[in-house]
């Protein structure tokens, strides 16, 4: 008889599921947000302000869609991987804001401007480093 244990419980597979689908989802997003941009850049008139409103939409609805993405998935996590998601989140916060206070400071004496986007491009990648430490951490590799 073969008894194979799984490798992970069906909990945190589901967790994974729902991940996965955030990320899934945030890459078709992204995906059609730079389509319709690059789109957009090749007309005018009242095409062009439809596309502009259509991607402004698509890229406001990206951080709205992870959000409830990463809600669902925080709603069938464990009590461990909830505190794990709580301390990544709080330290990507943290490193948000002090990466958005240097952003503006540099601005303000270079007068080089940095995008909106790559603020929430990077607390997304430290987010993740964040996770990727405390799942490590948690299973005794770091």
């Amino acid at each position: 008889m073969n008894t194979r244990k799984p490798l992970f419980p069906s909990r945190e597979r589901r967790v994974w599921r729902v991940m996965w689908k955030m990320v899934a989802a945030a890459v078709l997003l992204t995906t059609v947000g730079l389509g319709i941009a690059v789109l957009k850049s090749r007309t005018q008139g009242t095409t062009y302000h439809f596309l502009s409103g259509f991607s402004l939409g698509v890229i406001c609805g990206l951080p709205t869609g992870m959000a409830l993405f990463l809600y669902r998935a925080y709603r069938v996590m464990d009590e461990f991987g909830k505190r794990l998601q709580e301390k990544a989140c709080t330290f990507a916060f943290v490193v948000s804001m002090v990466g958005a206070a240097t952003a503006y400071a540099l601005s303000t004496e270079t007068g080089f401007t940095f995008p909106p986007w790559t603020l929430y491009l990077f607390g997304g990648v430290v987010y993740g480093l964040s996770v990727l430490r405390g799942s490590l951490a948690a299973r005794g590799e770091v």
